[in-house]
């Protein structure tokens, strides 16, 4: 309810309805292809760490697709997702 009230504070100020409003910084918007490269190199570091089983995954990644699709994801958040997914991959191969 708090989260509605905002938004149509922020309309009524004239303030558009997406965020980030307070930093006045938006990028570039991912693509739907950037979005789900996104989530396949995440998908392939929580197989890594354990915490995605393939072979009984269950509603995971549908979830996490609803999840990104609402976060409404710009480029540069999609990259540091990948970064952070690289960097478990990475650190697990040399173990």
């Amino acid at each position: 309810m708090t989260y509605e009230a905002r938004l149509a504070w922020l309309e009524a100020q004239g303030a558009p309805r997406s965020w980030p409003v307070e930093s006045g910084f938006i990028g570039v918007p991912a693509n739907h292809r950037e979005v789900e490269e996104g989530l396949a190199h995440l998908e392939e570091a929580l197989v890594e760490i354990g915490f995605l089983d393939p072979d009984n995954p269950r509603k995971l990644m549908p979830r996490l697709r609803r999840l990104f699709a609402r976060a409404g994801l710009e480029r540069e958040e999609v990259n540091i997702l990948r970064g952070i997914a690289r960097s478990i991959i990475e650190k697990r191969a040399r173990r």
